[in-house]
């Protein structure tokens, strides 16, 4: 059913867990399933037996294309034609709502049934519930968090979690005046941590039911907590992490004052990628202003981003006012690899002379324990290792060759 996942649909979860016995029974006698589509629930979690029966309906066996209500009085009875479902008796008479998508089940029997995802609930009178009074629908609020204020504005939307963020505020204050981080047990301090958060999780899922249903929010409420906590301790943390990477920050310094001039053209890469990455160079730097893994991972990718967009900017230039490209590019851009990408980045950190990178990096692998909403996090958490692993390697300085002037890095 490709226009909604049902997985995330509140109706079909219950159908599945509070009245799995009237589905499977539906299932076998192969009934037809109306599923109403989630914007038109709203925040509604809980439906009874009598909204169940209205929506699994049984075939009339006197005539085609008209259904019965499941509910056992025969009275209620409806007509399904193409893509509309019409109230026959029961209800409102031309009340109607439109099919969105249908999907097709198999039982035991390997007999056939459908699920019909609906526009709206097959009963006129149903309203949508909010448990914070008001009529928007949950969908407005399954956007993912990108930034920290979007992470904190989550968590003090719902009045149903005020205590446990008042309860997660004490744990925080009690590891910041009574913890000490030492390097050589920080996973132990992100245990101490992501307990707090799975504590205070569990507080506010059983409060707030809709939360508790939906993946989707769950994880969202999980990276801002991620993002709430370690954003009060990031400068304890950060301070033994440094300590920690103490060589490693050290042995990029010695590779970035061995290296100053280094560029595409020393690290054997292809000419059409050679180019200035300045911008790329001076955004590197936004890292000494992100605290959790949520904004680190993301100035990372912004940095990939400024890569990719200055070696395209590279490839247009300006002919008497007009925008065209240089010979064998497209106006889609250059496509940049993996392994093209990792060279340009080595070029990024040296240049920069950034020797936290190493520091951040681990930041993020010990104290990040959740999923990030954006998969391109992951990968440039993992691109940018790769290309430290390279500078930190011994065949480092056998790869590269002089090259151009470095760049002056106005900050």
């Amino acid at each position: 059913m490709a226009s909604e996942d049902l997985e995330f649909n509140p109706f079909y979860q219950a159908l599945q867990n509070q009245f799995f016995n009237q589905l499977s029974a539906a299932q076998e006698k192969c009934f037809t399933i109306c599923i109403p589509c989630s914007n038109s629930l709203g925040q509604t979690t809980k439906f009874s037996k009598a909204f169940v029966d209205l929506h699994i309906l049984k075939p009339s066996p006197y005539v085609q294309g008209q259904y019965y209500a499941t509910d056992g009085s025969n009275k209620i009875i409806f007509n399904i034609k193409l893509n509309t479902i019409q109230v026959i008796s029961g209800f409102q008479k031309g009340f109607e709502t439109q099919i969105i998508g249908e999907e097709l089940g198999y039982n035991k029997k390997f007999e056939q049934y459908r699920f019909l995802l609906i526009e709206q609930p097959l009963d006129p009178n149903f309203k949508i519930s909010s448990s914070n009074g008001d009529q928007d629908s949950i969908l407005d609020k399954l956007k993912p968090v990108e930034t920290l204020k979007e992470c904190y504005d989550f968590l003090f939307e719902f009045s149903e979690h005020k205590e446990a963020m008042l309860e997660l505020d004490k744990g925080i204050y009690t590891f910041l005046t009574s913890y000490v981080v030492v390097v050589g047990y920080l996973d132990h301090a992100a245990k101490k941590l992501r307990s707090l958060a799975e504590n205070c999780e569990k507080q506010i899922l059983e409060r707030n039911h809709q939360l508790a249903i939906d993946r989707r929010l769950n994880d969202k409420l999980r990276i801002s907590l991620e993002s709430y906590i370690l954003n009060q301790v990031h400068d304890q943390l950060f301070k033994v992490v440094s300590k920690a990477c103490k060589n490693e920050c050290a042995q990029v310094i010695k590779k970035c004052e061995g290296n100053p001039n280094i560029d595409g053209k020393a690290l054997r890469l292809d000419p059409k990628f050679c180019c200035p990455l300045n911008s790329a160079i001076k955004a590197i730097r936004h890292l000494d202003t992100c605290s959790t893994p949520l904004q680190k991972s993301g100035c990372l990718k912004k940095i990939i981003d400024t890569v990719i967009a200055d070696v395209n900017a590279h490839h247009r230039v300006k002919d008497d006012g007009l925008l065209v490209f240089r010979e064998g590019q497209h106006k889609e851009g250059v496509t940049v690899t993996s392994d093209e990408l990792i060279s340009l980045l080595v070029v990024v950190i040296i240049r920069s002379s950034y020797e936290s990178l190493p520091s951040h990096i681990k930041f993020i692998e010990t104290f990040h324990w959740t999923e990030f909403p954006n998969s391109e996090n992951n990968y440039s958490v993992v691109t940018f290792k790769a290309a430290l692993r390279f500078i930190l390697s011994e065949t480092f300085d056998q790869t590269i060759r002089p090259s151009l002037e470095p760049v002056s890095l106005e900050r």
